[in-house]
């Protein structure tokens, strides 16, 4: 073979053989599942994904802003991006999930499009629970569907019939994509009938927008019992309050200040620690 054949054809041997090592320390990225949920009020979302060298992993907003951003090494990896503060829903819109490797090249990169939430009322169901002093208040039991792709998150309600509107604050809940949940709470009844009335529910998020809004015919309610707490300190003293352990059971998980006075808590004939 002559001289320059050679020369050539070595030379192209080397180059390949670079190109293949080229080729082999190629970082890779591989998303295993990727999914949008609730951790303690916070709307999340969970990744799983493994990747072959050093890669950068960026996670930007409708508002084209980066929300997230951090450098993983070689292997498997969780992680879990926080979207927005603590019970306020993400916005809807494109996301963009984006890996870069060391040298700052694009190895993967996925647009995400988010509709938002979407609820609806599955159901409602009503207690009325009346008082010594005469005060009555109904406990309606909402069963909220989210038939959207993002979590929900009722901070509070208004019931309006006619000219009366009334308010209600909400227990800490979130209402998670292809979920129904029941959601309780406590309005007087000031000025309506016990019964046969339209009424027009509205749910609110934390800043105000509206969530779902649904007209309902009040129905017969079976009459809620009462527990009755009596004690003696400067005089015979007695407090009737509605039995309803869905409220206790919130009061309950949430941590106890820590402090003797324990007037901010609710009575609850379980708990023997204040009672």
């Amino acid at each position: 073979m002559p001289l320059g054949k050679a020369i050539i054809l070595a030379a192209i041997l080397v180059v390949s053989s670079f190109s293949g090592c080229m080729f082999l320390r190629q970082t890779k990225f591989t998303l295993i599942s990727l999914t949008v949920d609730d951790d303690g009020g916070f709307p999340q979302m969970y990744l799983q994904f493994n990747v072959s060298d050093i890669s950068t992993l960026t996670l930007i907003g409708p508002q084209k802003t980066a929300l997230f951003s951090d450098t993983y090494y070689m292997g498997v990896h969780n992680e879990s991006i926080s979207l927005a503060g603590y019970r306020t829903a993400n916005a809807a819109g494109m996301y963009t999930l984006k890996a870069t490797d060391a040298s700052k090249n694009t190895i993967y990169e996925n647009e995400l499009q988010f509709n938002g939430h979407d609820l609806s009322l599955s159901s409602l169901s009503e207690e009325k629970w009346t008082g010594d002093a005469g005060l009555s208040v109904i406990v309606f039991h909402l069963e909220v569907t989210n038939s959207g792709d993002l979590p929900a998150y009722p901070f509070n309600l208004t019931v309006l019939q006619g000219e009366n509107q009334m308010h209600a604050f909400l227990l800490p809940t979130v209402v998670l994509p292809g979920h129904t949940e029941q959601i309780p709470c406590f309005i007087p009844l000031v000025g309506l009938p016990s019964e046969g009335n339209q009424l027009n529910i509205s749910l609110y998020d934390n800043s105000g927008v509206v969530l779902l809004s649904s007209s309902v015919i009040m129905m017969k309610k079976s009459q809620m019992a009462s527990w009755e707490y009596h004690w003696t300190y400067l005089g015979d003293h007695t407090l009737k309050a509605p039995e309803v352990d869905w409220f206790y059971d919130y009061y309950k998980s949430v941590e106890r200040y820590d402090i003797t006075d324990y007037a901010a808590y609710v009575f609850d004939r379980y708990d023997d620690l204040y009672r």
